[in-house]
């Protein structure tokens, strides 16, 4: 079962996943994802640390980080739920 928190945290990943890959876009609607990122991160770090912890523990790398980097999505998806967590506890 998919709980509230797992379900931000989730989101949240996906989301920082695909404002790496739109380089392309004008700068209002870079803004207006970047305001979402905001939006899910404040929630995410709303958490108990050690819940978030434990999500982000939990979770698999996503496809787009399989597709995008291949062997090394591995040490990639470590690296970036690493940065999360000390974006909101460090």
């Amino acid at each position: 079962m998919i709980t509230k928190s797992k379900l931000i945290i989730y989101v949240l990943v996906v989301a920082l996943i695909l404002s790496f890959a739109l380089h392309g876009y004008t700068l209002g609607q870079t803004n207006a994802l970047t305001e979402q990122n905001m939006l899910l991160l404040n929630l995410a770090c709303s958490l108990d640390s050690a819940e978030f912890k434990n999500l982000l523990d939990a979770m698999d790398s996503t496809d787009d980080f399989k597709q995008l980097l291949g062997e090394k999505h591995e040490a990639a998806w470590a690296f970036h739920k690493d940065r999360l967590y000390a974006t909101c506890y460090n």
